[in-house]
């Protein structure tokens, strides 16, 4: 356009493209703007969507604090971030001087002093480390010789330190790498595993929402739960620790069956073990093809 075309050219009213226009505070409210939506409520305990997601009913009413033990928890950064981790259960079962929970890879990355001074106390009985190593003993084992140890210091170690190293299994081998090779576990620590047995409440693949590699694989909670009830020498303690996590389970596969949510394999099957084509990919590709070509011709 030539530059007397553009001068002459009629230029509609900003009134008439925005009508909420006012000349006054040329301020213009657009008719069509998205309604605002309600913002989800949660509870004030468990912190999580109520009514659905609501875990409160599991909890007791009071925080449990446990009397000869003491949980020291140390939670990779990425773990922290999961929506389904089994640790804010605890949290919220037990009281806070029961447990502790520290995020790091490793104990000598800047973590809290009271739970680094926690571990590294020399007159405190052996830290127990949970964790399934080879060189791991059975945890009933490591007990016998908590009890020698106590009655060594004269009465006056009472409290045993457990730590647990929370993370997915690939991270928490990483993590006990790590510690081993910059050496930051104390001299006195014990590595014990645990076996649960069937003759209690205990039930394989509890946590199978993270799917675990094997029924010998626990999560944190369920680790922690069993391992108290032996320490505390308290057998319901273990039912009392995992029922919240079998509620967030329950709720949390009543969400997956609402939203019809499927399994990678599920996705790529018909049922009948045979792989469906991926038939959105291929009316792409003929779309693609088909204009192509119209292009060519």
């Amino acid at each position: 356009l030539k530059m007397e075309e553009v001068n002459t050219k009629t230029v509609q009213p900003i009134e008439e493209i925005f009508p909420s226009r006012t000349k006054e505070n040329n301020v213009a409210t657009l008719s069509w703007s998205r309604t605002k939506t309600s913002k989800r409520s949660y509870c004030d305990r468990c912190k999580r969507p109520k009514p659905k997601a609501c875990i409160c009913e599991s909890l007791p009413s009071e925080s449990i604090r446990l009397s000869k033990l003491r949980i020291l928890i140390l939670q990779h950064p990425h773990e922290r971030k999961r929506k389904n981790r089994s640790v804010p259960l605890l949290q919220l079962t037990l009281s806070p001087e029961s447990m502790i929970v520290a995020v790091g890879r490793r104990l000598g990355d800047k973590l809290s002093p009271s739970f680094t001074d926690i571990i590294h106390e020399e007159r405190r009985l052996p830290l127990l480390l949970l964790y399934p190593s080879s060189d791991a003993i059975p945890l009933e084992e490591a007990l016998e010789i908590i009890k020698k140890a106590r009655k060594d210091s004269d009465g006056n170690a009472t409290i045993v330190n457990v730590l647990v190293l929370d993370g997915t299994w690939k991270y928490a081998r990483e993590m006990d790498a790590a510690n081993v090779k910059q050496n930051h576990y104390p001299e006195n620590m014990i590595r014990v595993q645990i076996k649960p047995t069937l003759s209690t409440h205990f039930r394989p693949f509890r946590f199978d929402i993270r799917n675990p590699p094997s029924e010998d694989h626990l999560s944190t909670a369920e680790s922690i739960a069993w391992a108290a009830s032996q320490i505390e020498d308290d057998k319901s303690l273990y039912d009392k620790l995992v029922k919240p996590l079998d509620c967030m389970v329950k709720k949390w596969k009543s969400f997956a069956d609402n939203k019809k949510i499927k399994t990678k394999d599920e996705r790529n099957s018909d049922g009948m073990g045979e792989t469906k084509p991926n038939t959105t990919l291929q009316e792409n590709l003929k779309k693609r093809q088909k204009i192509d070509n119209e292009v060519i011709d």
